[in-house]
């Protein structure tokens, strides 16, 4: 029971949480945004070489 309990993450205040949000979003959406532009220079490259 105590190790099943210790390996547990602790929860995090919902304060906390919601701060993190906004800031943790916009990270994500500039990744996804940065991969997406990856991913069209990895096509035009392979097209580029195929052809």
């Amino acid at each position: 029971m105590e190790q099943k309990i210790s390996n547990q993450p602790l929860p995090t205040p919902t304060s906390q949480s919601k701060k993190r949000r906004t800031p943790l979003l916009s990270f994500l959406s500039k990744v996804s945004w940065k991969l997406r532009l990856q991913k069209r220079e990895l096509l035009k490259n392979a097209l580029f070489v195929l052809a």
